[in-house]
């Protein structure tokens, strides 16, 4: 059967994409021994349900709330995701315009990218399985390692793990 025969299987494409959901709630959860980290202003949090797994857009600044007695290298954090599966897979956010990192300086604040070997990050997005009369749940897991090959003495290493649930 050929698709040109006038009762021959055709598929649609919509003219305009899905609409974007954002999530009912979010929360975040980066606690660290030098301070927990909180979301700075209003995130972008975006899914699109669509499809299975659900996709992702996210841009969210998070800033420490600094412990007393401890001098923390990461200060902040901005992370930008555009289109990520929740397949739970690891996605490596090389290059300034997925993540930037406001990092402690002798007497200043260094603005950087993450990169591939030192100042590396990366987001695992899962969707949980659905329960049946509860919210649909998507994880975005973050990992960042601050210095991690000690290439710049003047500070020290710094790993930090977070995660932000979103509620749909």
């Amino acid at each position: 059967m050929s698709p040109l025969d006038a009762d021959g299987p055709r598929s649609e494409t919509p003219l305009t994409p899905a609409e974007k959901v954002t999530p009912t709630s979010y929360t975040a959860e980066f606690t660290t021994s030098a301070g927990p980290f909180t979301i700075k202003g209003l995130p972008v949090l975006q899914i699109d349900t669509t499809v299975t797994p659900a996709v992702v857009w996210l841009d969210v600044r998070m800033e420490r709330q600094v412990a007393p007695d401890t001098d923390p290298i990461l200060r902040s954090f901005r992370l930008r995701a555009d289109s990520v599966p929740g397949n739970a897979y690891e996605l490596k956010l090389d290059g300034a315009a997925a993540m930037e990192m406001a990092l402690k300086r002798p007497n200043d604040t260094l603005y950087v990218g993450a990169d591939a070997l030192n100042n590396t990050a990366s987001i695992v997005v899962a969707e949980q399985p659905r329960v049946e009369g509860q919210r649909r749940t998507i994880l975005v897991m973050v990992y960042l390692r601050v210095n991690n090959r000690g290439t710049d003495a003047s500070i020290g290493r710094e790993y930090v793990y977070g995660k932000l649930t979103l509620e749909i």
